[in-house]
């Protein structure tokens, strides 16, 4: 189960992502992935899962990263037949999906995600999670910035690239901070093993 946020902790932290920090995960959410009614609500739910699994770098009791992970797999906007296919790829495994992978800006390049992200695994193998399902946003200029999540595992499975993936995710209250509601940003899908 998600603890309750402790804000006694000054200087760099990292400690599990807890119900009281869904203010602060919308608000970076809303700056680098989605905004939209859709935000709040939904990361309401997956935080008071006892089943998600996340972290949290804060500075000076401010969030500047976290990454999420929920157990099962889940897409943006649904994509049943893809969720249908993976399943089949998993072959009946423990699986997680990020959900979120989030870090201000100005403290990209640093060690943070590492440590995001290696505190998330020790929790996934501690659980018996034996692989991640990884989308990756691709921008309509073709970057796709979540590349380097894929570095932290020894064995990827490319799944696929998907045009358009986000087009309908307006429906769901998310909208695109590049296209606004009628996103034209692809995915890729991957299947990483826990290393």
């Amino acid at each position: 189960m998600i603890a309750q946020k402790d804000n006694s902790i000054s200087g760099p932290s990292l400690a599990s992502l807890t119900f009281g920090d869904l203010d602060e995960l919308v608000k970076l959410h809303e700056i680098y992935l989605n905004y939209g009614d859709g935000v709040r609500p939904y990361f309401d739910v997956v935080l008071s899962d006892p089943d998600t699994v996340g972290y949290k770098y804060c500075i000076d009791g401010q969030l500047v990263g976290a990454v999420l992970y929920r157990k099962g797999i889940f897409l943006s906007g649904g994509h049943l037949d893809i969720v249908e296919k993976l399943a089949g790829m998993t072959e009946g495994k423990l699986v997680y999906t990020v959900e979120a992978a989030l870090l201000k800006e100005e403290y990209r390049g640093h060690e943070i995600s590492k440590l995001l992200y290696e505190a998330c695994y020790e929790e996934l193998i501690r659980r018996g999670v034996q692989r991640v399902i990884n989308e990756l946003w691709i921008y309509p200029d073709g970057h796709i910035p979540g590349t380097g999540m894929l570095k932290t595992s020894s064995n990827v499975t490319h799944v696929g690239r998907y045009e358009h993936f986000y087009k309908d995710f307006h429906l769901r209250g998310f909208l695109c901070p590049i296209c606004g509601k009628y996103c034209i940003c692809g995915a890729e899908i991957y299947i990483t093993d826990i290393p």
